[in-house]
């Protein structure tokens, strides 16, 4: 459990500084993790382009690599971009999690990751922060970190179903564009006298849950990519014919 655990952590904190250890699950104080962070958010302040070569932390929450939360690297970014890349990453952990792709392939070896990380020396065991740990498991859970975001009213806005079911995408969001206060106010639990009812209350959780489902059921039976990407297609990661360049969000932008 605690693999699946530590994928999904991993997106919010992609070089492990949460954890002493993520093969134990040993918190840490956070310190150094903060620490990143404001300096990411000082960079940005200044108008500094978080990218390759940058600390993946920052590019993960400001800049290109968005996507790892379902969400654009920039304002009006059209949604077929973000989506692509979106989708290319959730191809590469996939293959992670299937074994197509082995923790000592580096991450220049993989073509799908070339242009994200290059002249990196790191391998895939080392990006995920695997030493003795289960990789494969490793990567489902970051892929399961990037599906639940999707659904998350801050990070992307879907077509209202009622009830707080959403359906197909019709703008990413850049968080770095956002009021973070605002948006953290939505990524919160809200109330209810049970798991179920607090899921429920939570716009687009149980549509997250169903999602991560299916995917997980094809990686139970190593089904290959192009079917987990039909479901996607046709379901968690659908474009609304009316899909929008991508914005903070009426309801995340800074005042």
């Amino acid at each position: 459990m605690r693999d699946y655990i530590a994928g999904v952590f991993w997106n919010d904190d992609p070089e492990c500084k949460l954890f002493d250890t993520p093969d134990t699950l040993d918190f840490s104080d956070g310190i150094d993790w903060y620490g990143d962070l404001l300096d990411a958010e000082e960079a940005v302040s200044k108008k500094k382009e978080l990218g390759p070569g940058t600390p993946i932390l920052g590019r993960s929450h400001y800049g290109d690599l968005q996507f790892l939360h379902g969400m654009a690297s920039r304002n009006d970014e059209m949604p077929q971009q973000t989506l692509e890349r979106a989708l290319v990453w959730m191809k590469f952990s996939y293959g992670v999690a299937i074994g197509e792709t082995t923790g000592d392939d580096r991450l220049t070896d993989v073509e799908l990751l070339r242009a994200l990380f290059p002249g990196s020396t790191q391998t895939v065991s080392e990006l995920f922060c695997v030493k003795q740990g289960k990789l494969e498991r490793r990567a489902i859970g970051v892929l399961m970190h990037l599906l639940q975001d999707s659904y998350a009213a801050g990070h992307v806005r879907r077509q209202d179903l009622g009830g707080n079911r959403r359906g197909r995408i019709q703008q990413f969001y850049a968080y770095s564009s956002q009021d973070p206060s605002k948006h953290a106010a939505d990524d919160a639990w809200r109330g209810g006298r049970s798991e179920g009812e607090r899921l429920a209350n939570v716009k687009g959780a149980l549509d997250a849950v169903s999602c991560c489902r299916e995917v997980l059921q094809l990686w139970s039976k190593r089904r290959p990519w192009p079917q987990v990407k039909a479901v996607l297609d046709q379901g968690c990661f659908a474009l609304a014919p009316n899909a929008v360049p991508s914005a903070a969000g009426r309801d995340y932008e800074k005042r």
